[in-house]
């Protein structure tokens, strides 16, 4: 999975997707073709918010003039959106993921990292 999603090089061997060769240099080039990795340890930082583990790396920014902010109201507009559309019981996307919060329930922190796959996938 690792050479899938572009963290390692393979030693040998090929990788076709889409049908065709291909060798991901990076997870952000395994990214741009489709391809997320939702890691065992699920990388979520207890200290941010399901928002912000959400576009963890994958921050929505706007432009007003040459300098880039980040675009909070649109992240959380975006991630309630994702969050109102799940099936499984996901704390509200401005919670902490921190222990001792709602968001520290297994199912939950599976759901907030496979939401950050389905969020890149969806743009």
């Amino acid at each position: 999975m690792r050479c899938v999603s572009g963290i390692h090089r393979p030693d040998r061997g090929q990788i076709f997707f889409d049908g065709e060769e291909r060798a991901f240099h990076s997870p952000e080039k395994a990214r741009e073709a489709g391809i997320e990795t939702v890691h065992q340890n699920l990388a979520l930082v207890e200290d941010l918010t399901v928002w912000q583990n959400l576009f963890l790396n994958r921050e929505l920014v706007r432009r007003p003039g040459p300098v880039a902010l980040l675009d909070r109201r649109a992240m959380r507009d975006r991630a309630r959106e994702m969050v109102s559309t799940l099936t499984v019981n996901v704390p509200a996307v401005g919670s902490r993921v921190r222990p001792g919060a709602r968001a520290r329930h297994p199912r939950s922190r599976r759901t907030i990292a496979s939401g950050r796959c389905t969020r890149s996938a969806t743009g």
